[in-house]
């Protein structure tokens, strides 16, 4: 049933009402589509090129256009229509949030997440660089599983270096007044139990 988009988005209609119900906000992911990879972007890069298919993006368009989508996460996977060059991830590429974005398409107004920032996927970039990339890409929450680094200070780190790179003109400031307009406005509507609320 993964192939079919009209049943993906029937069971993630379904799921996400159950949790909207309980006030609970859900992310769907892993956008532009994971069901066609091969690798474990846990362990590394998953390159989706040859095998991804533009039926994945409807479940998103589905229920974009019904006002289902809280938040979306974008995957940790290389594919050239949603990457911003050299084999980088959707996961730090604005192509792949302006996909997302799009008017006329998807239209998705809400926040965007990123995967876990640990993964091997995105190893590879050194932390700061990951950062960077995910926040100018469009992102508006970054996870950090912080599994591998067990680092007990790992926010308030993350927290100053996104300082240092607004500071220094690496991030505008705009972008961050963007992330964090959608992620209080997801606040309020959760408060308010208002999680159906158009964008």
């Amino acid at each position: 049933y993964g192939a079919d988009p009209a049943i993906v988005a029937m069971l993630a209609r379904a799921f996400i009402t159950a949790h909207r119900e309980a006030n609970i906000v859900t992310v769907a992911k892993h956008f532009p589509g994971h069901g066609s990879s091969r690798v474990d972007s846990h362990k590394s890069l998953a390159d989706v090129s040859d095998n991804w298919q533009e039926s994945e993006l409807e479940p998103y368009r589905i229920l974009a256009k019904d006002g289902m989508l809280d938040a979306v996460m974008i995957g940790h996977l290389y594919h050239p229509r949603f990457s911003d060059g050299a084999k980088l991830p959707a996961s730090l590429s604005s192509r792949a949030v302006k996909a997302l974005r799009a008017k006329g398409d998807i239209n998705f107004g809400g926040v965007v997440v990123s995967d876990d920032l640990e993964m091997g996927a995105v190893a590879d970039y050194p932390l700061e660089e990951r950062v960077v990339k995910a926040v100018n890409a469009g992102t508006d929450l970054l996870v950090f599983s912080n599994v591998h680094f067990r680092d007990s200070e790992l926010g308030p780190k993350l927290h100053a270096l996104i300082a240092d790179a607004v500071r220094d003109g690496r991030i505008s400031r705009l972008r961050i007044e963007q992330a964090y307009g959608k992620i209080m406005l997801l606040k309020r509507r959760l408060a308010q139990k208002d999680l159906p609320g158009k964008w």
